[in-house]
């Protein structure tokens, strides 16, 4: 097969198709080879084997969504940012497939793997904790309510990143809208 220059953005978005393939059970550098219509000596140029691979892409998924979540204005009314976290969410939906391959990739990790998911928990816990945070200041503002547990704000705010597996031909930006519509208003029909 003839040698052809990859980057690591192609490597990214193969990796990514294949993964929602075939799963983490199903990947290797075969198949993801044919993907990009390289040989695998190409991609072990770039990633010495499968859970490096797996490591770089989960991290640079984890870093779009931080370069994202970054831009949020904090000092916007919290249902503004909350409604940006739940678009940007819906946008970085692949997080929740990185999370997934943690327990997979941390089995046989090296330091540098280690080092790698440790971060990742830790942009993790840092979302978690922005959420909680904006939860106690809407109810201090009254922008959410009172009589909810907090937990389940919390939870139903960051679950909200895995409700993009039920779209379907809704635009990415409507999809995000709607799912702030139905948590901050619910499904009782409006009576206008």
């Amino acid at each position: 097969m003839a040698k052809r220059k990859l980057n690591k953005e192609d490597i990214f978005v193969a990796t990514d198709s294949l993964l929602a393939d075939v799963g983490y059970e199903g990947f290797h550098f075969k198949p993801l080879a044919e993907k990009l219509n390289v040989g695998r000596s190409t991609i072990y140029e770039y990633y010495s084997s499968k859970d490096d691979l797996l490591i770089a892409y989960m991290h640079h998924i984890m870093n779009q969504f931080m370069e994202d979540h970054e831009k949020i204005d904090q000092t916007t009314s919290v249902k503004r940012q909350m409604k940006e976290l739940i678009y940007l969410f819906i946008k970085h939906d692949r997080i929740l497939m990185a999370i997934d391959l943690t327990p997979h990739v941390e089995k046989n990790g090296s330091e540098q793997v280690q080092h790698v998911l440790q971060q990742l928990w830790s942009y993790h816990h840092l979302i978690f904790q922005r959420i909680k945070n904006l939860v106690a200041e809407g109810r201090k503002t009254g922008e959410i309510r009172t009589d909810l547990p907090v937990s389940l704000i919390e939870m139903m705010l960051f679950q909200s990143i895995s409700l993009n597996k039920a779209r379907s031909q809704e635009a990415l930006e409507e999809w995000a809208a709607a799912i702030y519509e139905l948590l901050f208003n619910g499904i009782k029909k409006n009576e206008s």
